[in-house]
């Protein structure tokens, strides 16, 4: 399309007149919704939390302690994206669009709305504009909640490839439970300019850069006996600025070079006021964070396709200390290293392994003693080969090692320490026959942890043994698989203390399933699962537990017409407990309690057309409990039933629009029996409601 030219005022006004309108009309808004969960031992709202600008151009509240997993997060999020400098794909003209949608679900009602507006000012300028409103009502807690959201934004590609961005976003919640009021008033306005070369042959730039102005005000009110009703506000403002510059370049044949650096700085105030507190203002949250990386991959050879890759962050966070002793700041030092190489030595023999190699480092200004130091290595091997008489195998071993540093105060209990991790696993599998697959695998892993407190030192060895087979003949009606495998996981406390604890851990599991089609219109399959759970205590035989769960599952299927389809299931289980005890080669076995369930559930499924579906379904559930002590006696029954009916219809309408259309209803009913008392328990019946509607109108 031909760039109109820019030379002509009075045009060039005209198409910007929307614009001007837009901008002056809605004000700042927020950039995410914050979360309110984090709450100190009196129910408010703790001030050691973080305003953390994203690299994907959002922000977010978080506390302190989750500022690393956080930010280290978005950095995974950021290299999956590019910059790109192209605009939205929008047509020329106005484009609005509208989605509606009401439920219905037993008490709780919702209505949303969604309007959105999409308009190109020119072929250098499209304007986007998106208003929601979400209302909730129950009406069993009395409670509503009403939540507006409104965003707008503008997207201009300016010459030399350089894309700038101005976007805005308001989002008001309003909650309100029995009685209380909670507001939250979240504005923010973002901007983010950037650029995308290619300097020369098989190279690529691009840079960009943003910022993120917000205002967050809470309001809570609550009844009071004394004053009527108290008032807590809540006023934050964010500041945030980060850019980044990533830059790719193919060196040849095979081999790329990659690098990237970012800078995220962010600056957050806290003001807290009310009619029962005293206003308190904490000026110092703070987030600036510092990455660089590099990687190289080279795969020019089959017998040797090299990665590397290595990576510098530098985070430094600072907000209001919980125990009132001024601003605390943490200081985050992270180098990631790593190397992988795959490749493939003959026709029968690949290959691929890694090595890594991760150091981390954290360091606080006023509480020393959580200061801590991590290094870790790592590594990992893989073989595929394939022997004669097709069978396939494949070797893992995998090695680590993470060493953790703690700095405690003087009294304070040290958790230094370090963990290795070694595994071994085997895989073969062999094609028996055109149609039998088998296949086997074995592994041992083993995890030693040695601390400075050497009372909390333990071994873990962790054993897997399975073997499957698999049989589809072709061209058959009936195919069939079945799985047994024996796990076994030991604990061995290493200090004599705690040495009462050591046990080991037993799982037998049997899963044999068949399938059979008689004809093309009729599917049967049945499942049988037998598990087996055994616990022994090294010190004492008489903790020594048994579980044994034994599960039928038949299900069945048929088509009785095009468009309708009547299925079936039942369920056996009997799911026993107990414990055993050992008196020198033999065991003897005590079971002190049995669960048995049995389900039978019908449906049928019926599309008589137009875009209706219909659907029918009832279940019975029978739950028998016994106690087995000198003689098995049943502690209670419940019988419970429930009848579903649910039917679809949608609708499509012009200029691609759609109108959908759910209701279902649920009956349900219990009747418990306790048979040691020989009483009935109350029958209680139910039946619920759920309703969905949805309108989706494009112009």
């Amino acid at each position: 399309m031909k760039r109109r030219s820019l030379t002509e005022p009075s045009r060039f006004a005209a198409r910007l007149a929307p614009l001007f309108v837009l901008l002056f009309l809605s004000a700042p808004v927020a950039v995410l919704g914050a979360d309110d969960r984090r709450l100190d031992e009196n129910g408010e709202v703790r001030l050691d939390s973080v305003w953390i600008p994203l690299l994907t151009g959002d922000s977010v509240w978080v506390d302190s302690s989750m500022v690393d997993s956080v930010v280290h997060a978005d950095s995974l999020q950021w290299e999956k994206r590019r910059n790109s400098v192209e605009l939205a794909r929008v047509p020329p003209g106005i484009h609005p669009s509208y989605v509606g949608s009401w439920e219905q679900i037993r008490t709780t009602a919702k209505w949303n709305h969604k309007l959105a507006v999409a308009y190109r000012v020119s072929d250098v300028i499209v304007v986007a504009d998106t208003s929601s409103l979400e209302t909730q009502t129950s009406s069993t807690t009395d409670r509503s909640r009403t939540t507006r959201i409104d965003r707008g934004g503008v997207n201009y590609l300016m010459p030399g490839g350089v894309r700038f961005s101005l976007n805005f976003k308001r989002q008001l919640d309003t909650d309100r439970p029995a009685g209380e009021l909670k507001n939250i008033d979240e504005r923010g306005l973002t901007f983010v300019t950037a650029l995308q070369r290619k300097p020369w042959e098989g190279a690529e730039l691009s840079m960009s850069g943003g910022g993120t102005l917000s205002r967050r005000d809470k309001t809570d009110e609550k009844p009071s006996s004394t004053l009527g009703m108290t008032t807590r506000l809540e006023q934050r403002t964010g500041l945030s600025g980060r850019g980044s510059v990533n830059f790719e370049y193919k060196i040849g044949s095979g081999m790329k070079l990659k690098s990237s650096a970012r800078l995220v700085s962010g600056r957050t105030r806290i003001e807290t006021s009310g009619n029962t507190i005293e206003t308190s203002v904490v000026d110092g949250n703070r987030n600036d964070s510092r990455e660089a990386r590099v990687s190289f991959n080279m795969r020019r050879y089959d017998f040797a396709r090299v990665a590397y890759s290595s990576g510098l962050e530098k985070v430094v966070t600072s907000f209001a200390n919980v125990a009132g002793s001024g601003v605390e700041e943490t200081t985050d030092k992270r180098f990631r290293n790593s190397v992988r190489v795959e490749g493939e030595l003959t026709k029968r023999l690949k290959y691929e392994g890694s090595v890594r190699f991760n150091k981390a480092q954290r360091r606080y200004a006023i509480d020393a003693g959580k200061s801590s130091d991590r290094l870790e290595l790592s590594s990992d091997l893989t073989l595929r080969y394939k022997l004669p008489s097709r069978i396939r195998s494949v070797i893992q071993l995998e090695r680590s090692r993470v060493e953790d540093t703690y700095f405690p105060d003087p009294g304070d209990p040290d958790r230094t320490g370090r963990t290795e991790r070694g595994q071994v696993a085997v895989n073969l599998s062999r094609s028996a026959w055109a149609s039998t697959n088998l296949a086997g695998a074995a592994s041992i892993l083993m995890t030693r942890r040695v601390l400075a407190d050497s009372t909390q030192d333990k071994d873990d060895l962790s054993r897997r043994l399975t073997f499957s087979l698999d049989h589809k003949p072709k061209g058959k009606n009936f195919s069939g698989e079945a799985t047994i495998s024996v796990d076994e996981a030991q604990t061995v406390n290493i200090h004599s203390s705690r040495s009462g604890n050591n046990q080991t851990r037993q799982t037998w599991a049997l899963t044999p399933a068949i399938t059979y089609n008689p004809t093309a219109v009729v599917s049967l399959r049945s499942a049988y699962n037998l598990r087996l759970v055994y616990v022994f205590n090294d010190a004492n035989s008489s903790r020594n537990t048994m579980n044994r769960i034994r599960e039928l599952r038949s299900t069945g299927r048929w088509s009785m017409t095009s468009r309708s389809t009547l299925s079936s299931t039942y369920r056996f289980k009997v799911d026993e407990k107990g414990r055993f005890e050992e008196e020198g080669s033999t065991r003897r076995f005590l079971r002190d309690g049995e669960t048995s369930t049995q389900k039978l559930s019908l449906n049928l499924r019926f599309e008589p057309g137009w875009n209706l579906k219909l659907r029918s379904g009832q279940s019975i559930e029978v739950t028998k409990r016994y106690d087995i002590g000198e003689k098995k006696e049943l502690l209670d029954s419940t019988s419970r039933m429930q009848i579903l009916n649910q039917v679809d219809w949608s609708r499509d309408l012009p200029k691609s629009s759609t109108f959908r259309l759910t209701a279902k209803q649920i009956q349900n009913a219990q009747i418990p029996v306790f048979k040691s008392t020989g009483s009935l328990g109350k029958v209680t019946r139910k039946i619920e409601w759920e309703v969905r509607t949805s309108l989706n109108i494009k112009l």
